[in-house]
């Protein structure tokens, strides 16, 4: 059975990008953020100028006020900063 929790970006060049990340296959909060990477990178691709945004961007990435084993037990967006 997946275990699929919806994340969002919050700030920043991607603010508002959405995906759903399979818990099933992460063990922590920065292994989330390498996922909607991931997942991002794939959705802008053929974006090059994009690509380099988020080179640039990603190192700033985490989540806030969010154990792992909370957001395995929670159904609700969660929310990836960059802005602080």
């Amino acid at each position: 059975m997946s275990n699929f929790k919806k994340f969002c970006i919050s700030g920043g060049q991607f603010s508002g990008y959405e995906t759903l990340v399979n818990l099933d296959y992460v063990n922590s909060n920065d292994e989330i953020i390498k996922a909607v990477i991931a997942n991002l990178y794939k959705t802008i691709q053929n974006m090059f100028s994009l690509e380099s945004e988020l080179d640039k961007e990603k190192a700033k990435y985490h989540i806030h006020n969010k154990k792992f084993g909370e957001i395995l037990l929670n159904d609700e967006v969660f929310y990836i900063c960059s802005h602080c």
